[in-house]
């Protein structure tokens, strides 16, 4: 049998350790926090799969477009894995239409490669998309409500 006091330091000891295994309070920061979004172009971007299909166009105005691309509109809670200069990587989760980890990976800040993985419309995803900067954003990319 443990003694009181044993058990007590033990206890401690586990409390100490499930809270040094607590993610950083910046993991839940806005996507507008991420240093990669920082550095890119302000304008219209074209998103294109590179599986083929028709490119989307969306003014830079609201980062979360780059990241939720297959949740462009939906109100999602995320949480940062990485954020690096040149690279983040983001799990998102949007109560009723699905979730998704992306990674961003800039090249330059008019270009940046993306992999996002999830669910959406109750249904599992993988791709790859190009978000390329193409100019001062325009009023259809701004209709688009992006």
């Amino acid at each position: 049998m443990i003694s009181g006091k044993v058990a007590a330091v033990a206890l401690m000891g586990l409390v100490s350790l499930v809270g040094a295994a607590s993610p950083p309070a910046s993991s839940r920061a806005s996507y507008q926090d991420l240093a990669l979004i920082s550095s890119l172009e302000a304008g219209e971007w074209q998103v294109r799969s590179k599986s083929g299909g028709e490119a989307r166009s969306v003014c830079l105005g609201d980062s979360k477009t780059l990241v939720q691309v297959r949740h462009p509109k939906a109100i999602c809670s995320n949480f940062i894995i990485a954020n690096e200069a040149r690279q983040a990587v983001i799990h998102y989760t949007c109560p009723g239409s699905g979730h998704g980890r992306t990674s961003l990976k800039m090249e330059t800040p008019r270009l940046v490669q993306i992999e996002s993985q999830g669910i959406a419309s109750n249904n599992p995803f993988q791709e790859t998309y190009e978000a390329r900067r193409v100019g001062a954003c325009n009023s259809s990319a701004k209709a688009n409500g992006y």
